[in-house]
Parts: C-alpha cells; structure tokens; sequence
C-alpha cells in the first residue's frame, strides 16, 4: 500500500487543509445568517464574531510555522524509536484501520492526561478558551506545542510495528475529522451518536457547565467515554469557555494565559514549596 505523496509533508497539510475548512465556515456562516433572517434564533455564542475568528487564524497562522519547526524534532524522535520496533506490518485496508482506531485510543489517553496534567494543560487550554463554538473554533490551536507533548503518545504505534509515514496519517485523520465536530448547526447524528465523536458529544466536551467539565475525550470515536465513564450526553445548552475566562481576543494573551497563571503560581503565591511544585501538575489550587 503506497503512501501519498502529500504525507510526506505533514507541516504543509496544515496550510492545505486550512484551504478545504474555509467553504465548511463560509456555509456555516451563511446558515446562521439566513436562519437570522427568518427570524429565527441563533445562539450568541454559534455566531461568527470578527475579534475571536481573527484571533483563531492568528492562532492557527503562528502554530503553522511552529509546526514546520517541530517536525524536525518529531521525525528525530519517531525515528530513534524504530530502533525498538517489534514488528514490522504491513499496510493494507485492514492494518489502516487498525491503525487509525489504535490511534484514536492513544489520542483519548493523550487528551484525557491534558486535561488531568497542568503542564500539558498549558497547550490545551488554548482551545478550550474560546467562549464561541462554530468552524473557526477547531483553529484555536496553541502554539506552544513544546508542552503538548503529542508525539509521544503515539510511540507505541511505532514499537509494534507501524511506520511514522503512516502514523502521521492517522494523526492527520484523527485532526480533520475532528474540525467538522466544531459546530452548533448539527444537532444530532441519530445512531452515529452510540458509535462516534459528534458533534452534540463535543460541544459538551466544550463546556464549562459543571456536569460537563472533562467530558468525551474521544477522537473519531465515542466508544473509549462510554468504556472508561468519561461519557456525558448534552442535555442542557453548553455554556462555552473554560472556568477562568480569559477574556482577551488578543492571540498572544491566549497563547500565554495558563502558562502565565502557572508562573505567577509558582513565584508569586505565598506557598510552601511542596504546593508551588503541586501547582506545576495539579489542576486542582
């Protein structure tokens, strides 16, 4: 099974799928805005605010060439890992789709732990920030990918077996399924909803609403919420955001804001020293 050539050069499939988003937001846009038009109501927080879609491309923009940067780092890694592998497997339809629902759990540990982890929380944080949820939301990326520390959670999929080439594409497809959840224009997916990551379940992982705080991790799929008791389903409207707001649209701000709360904790609290290095991993004060 041949990979294509567009893989290769996964720091620029994050400009090409920029390319492919927009007429998903400008449909989005245009629905909210005829449903407008007739009268109907569309939540404050589903419409498109200039100051927050400027501040999410800035975003996106700037975690853009942090991308093409770390990609050397990433490769170093994934490389050196190989040494390990216990397997070598071979691509076909089926080890893909192995592959990707492997993937899809490693990502559900990931996010779970940088929900759990202040200093992985420090890159997270950034899209959960935003008190808006439609398309422009899923750009609301960090760029302070150092402290996301992604890559290696995906090191086991090398140690069995799998190529980095071919890793990266499940990562990939993980991601742009994941854009399409971002929005309020779809309420419901009918029974897709036992089986995937939609997005009524990711507007809840959104939330800031007590019964939705640290609710569906999943990916793709929904299934590793209802297995390990992380799954909420939306029933009350979703209040956006995350419990200490930034309120700033400033891309620089947003970036920093929970790297500078944990600074701040750490030198600036009067703390024993036991609670200041607490404040580096723990979520809770």
């Amino acid at each position: 099974m041949q990979l294509p050539e567009v893989f290769t050069h996964p720091a620029q499939i994050t400009y090409l799928v920029l390319i492919a988003y927009i007429p998903c937001m400008v449909i989005e846009y245009i629905h909210y805005s005829l449903l407008q038009k007739n009268t109907v109501k569309v939540r404050k927080n589903a419409q498109y605010n200039f100051r927050e879609i400027s501040c999410n491309f800035a975003l996106y923009t700037w975690r853009y060439f942090i991308n093409v940067y770390f990609a050397f780092f990433t490769g170093k890694i994934f490389a050196d890992t190989m040494n390990f592998q216990l397997f070598h497997i071979n691509m076909n339809w089926l080890s893909l789709t192995l592959l990707i629902v492997l993937q899809d759990f490693l990502y559900y540990c990931y996010h779970y732990t940088s929900h759990k982890l202040r200093f992985i929380w420090i890159a997270h944080s950034v899209h959960h920030s935003s008190e808006y949820f439609n398309y422009t939301t899923a750009l609301r990326l960090s760029p302070l990918r150092v402290f996301s520390f992604t890559t290696f959670f995906w090191l086991p999929l090398i140690i069995i077996g799998y190529s980095p080439e071919w890793i990266t594409v499940a990562v990939i497809t993980n991601l742009v399924y994941q854009f399409f959840i971002h929005t309020q224009a779809i309420k419901s997916l009918g029974f897709l909803e036992l089986l995937l990551n939609t997005p009524a379940h990711h507007r809840v992982h959104h939330g800031k609403n007590k019964q939705y705080l640290d609710k569906n991790f999943g990916g793709i799929l929904i299934i590793w919420d209802r297995i390990f008791g992380t799954f909420e389903q939306e029933v009350q409207p979703v209040e956006f955001g995350i419990t200490k707001s930034v309120n700033s649209a400033n891309p620089i701000k947003v970036a920093l804001f929970e790297f500078m709360n944990i600074f701040n904790d750490f030198f600036f609290n009067k703390k024993k020293v036991k609670q200041k290095i607490k404040s580096l991993y723990s979520m809770k004060p």
